[in-house]
């Protein structure tokens, strides 16, 4: 046979058949509208409501039935709400499922590589919203866990955790008040630390679980000039400033230690390593203590200092661990 009649027979096949599979379509479409003008005329605009009948209601709708149109509009909203809180539970199980694989990671081990990729994970967690993730960020960040202290990432942390009321607020509010009274990561603003510690208080009723009270106590014992008055105008009591550990009266010397710490004087690094702590600035607070032992700071005080950086490790700052590991092998040769 010849090929262009072959060609043309079979282009004559397919043209007979999407003429058949046309007029086939426009049957069955002729009898779905029919069927549907049918359940229309034979039933009230209310049957058809209950019956959910989508089809119906969207030509009434069409057609400017104000009850077609209102419940399609409904329902329109009704699965839009349930998609938002169905994508909101996924988002908010993964964002959950990323903290606690962070916590894991960091549960297992604590290397600098093992942080940062826990940290990556806690971010998008805190990113979507996951409340726990972001007051573990602003834990580490603030006290120097497993990593080195981040005083503004920390700042900027617990103010996401005070805007809404949640599990976390309260603390946030007590480590904001630590963070402005002490400048930790900002200049220091006495006003806002002490907002911050009122927010704290009125959630709370609380004083003698306050981090930021014990602190500024421990502050005012050791002579600090700002933290009694401050304690005052939030009438908290300052005979409780008798019941917390003996702290040398230190800030009276803050000035004279600035001074000589540039001329070396172990002394003098020994005690600003001391301010440092009382005022969180743990990371700072080793290297003040390392340039006063490396400067001959007698073994007497070096003892002292590592009871006080074993205290911070318990904290979880990883620089002190690290330094009062040294500081007890080098005391125990």
């Amino acid at each position: 046979m010849d090929i262009k009649k072959t060609i043309g027979i079979i282009i004559s096949i397919l043209i007979a058949s999407m003429m058949a599979y046309l007029i086939h379509q426009n049957i069955i479409e002729k009898k779905k509208s029919d069927a549907i003008q049918s359940r229309i005329i034979n039933n009230s605009v209310q049957t058809l409501i209950q019956r959910n009948d989508i089809e119906a209601l969207t030509i009434l709708a069409k057609e400017k039935n104000e009850y077609a149109l209102a419940y399609l509009q409904k329902k329109a909203k009704d699965e839009a709400e349930m998609r938002a809180r169905t994508e909101e539970k996924a988002r908010m199980e993964n964002a959950k499922l990323n903290f606690e694989i962070a916590n894991s990671m960091l549960e297992r081990k604590q290397d600098p590589k093992t942080v940062r990729e826990a940290k990556l994970y806690l971010s998008l967690s805190s990113d979507a919203g996951y409340l726990d993730a972001t007051n573990m960020l602003c834990r580490m960040n603030l006290l120097g866990i497993a990593q080195e202290q981040k005083f503004y990432e920390a700042k900027n942390e617990c103010e996401r955790l005070v805007k809404t009321p949640n599990k976390n607020q309260a603390v946030a509010y007590d480590l904001l008040a630590m963070i402005y009274f002490n400048g930790l990561g900002v200049d220091s603003d006495l006003e806002k630390a002490k907002q911050m510690l009122s927010s704290y208080l009125k959630l709370t009723h609380d004083h003698k679980n306050s981090g930021a009270i014990l602190m500024l106590q421990a502050q005012a014992k050791g002579g600090h000039k700002k933290a009694p008055t401050f304690l005052k105008e939030l009438n908290i009591p300052l005979p409780n400033l008798y019941e917390i550990i003996e702290t040398p009266q230190i800030y009276l010397y803050q000035d004279w230690a600035e001074k000589e710490a540039l001329n070396n004087n172990p002394k003098a690094f020994h005690y600003l390593a001391v301010i440092a702590g009382l005022e969180m600035r743990y990371d700072e607070s080793v290297e003040y203590a390392k340039n006063a032992i490396q400067n001959g700071l007698d073994i007497e005080e070096q003892r002292k200092l590592l009871n006080m950086f074993r205290t911070y490790a318990r904290l979880g700052n990883q620089k002190s661990m690290n330094f009062s590991k040294e500081l007890s092998s080098k005391l125990t040769k």
